[in-house]
């Protein structure tokens, strides 16, 4: 009797596209916080659900986003180092220098913590066009892990 009164909030995880349709109807008005949602409306991620629905007959999970973006930055730092992968310091000096945007935004590797740098969303579920997925409510821009004293 609590949904009625007060708002439900958890990690994205919770009620991330591959665990919705167990809750169905029941996850509806959760608040919820994430670096991907299928509903972004961005040029980038439109492309990459419409190109993941027509291969596999359904909508892409933030798993599917994560191996979409770390296959792109491989790529990325190969075309840098022309394809030479025996220079470990130049893969990583090319991985420091790629930027783009993929389907979750803005990615780039900060060169202190060499961790991903994105924006976080926080996300309601909803019913959008017929199915239950996160809604974006706003964007945290340029989220990355905060410097260590080892950094």
């Amino acid at each position: 009797g609590l949904k009625a009164k007060i708002k439900t909030a958890c990690a994205g995880f919770m009620v991330e596209n591959d665990v919705l349709p167990a809750q169905g109807r029941d996850a509806l008005g959760i608040l919820n916080s994430q670096h991907y949602a299928d509903t972004l409306d961005t040029p980038e991620n439109k492309k990459f659900v419409a190109d993941y629905f027509a291969k596999y007959k359904g909508y892409p999970s933030v798993f599917s986003e994560y191996s979409f973006v770390a296959a792109r930055y491989i790529h990325e730092m190969l075309k840098i180092t022309n394809g030479d992968t025996a220079n470990h310091e130049a893969m990583r000096a090319a991985m420091l220098k790629v930027k783009f945007n993929a389907p979750r935004g803005p990615v780039y590797i900060d060169p202190t913590t060499q961790n991903i740098v994105h924006n976080i969303y926080i996300r309601e579920v909803a019913e959008v066009d017929g199915r239950i997925t996160n809604k974006v409510l706003a964007t945290i821009k340029n989220i990355g892990d905060p410097p260590t004293r080892e950094s």
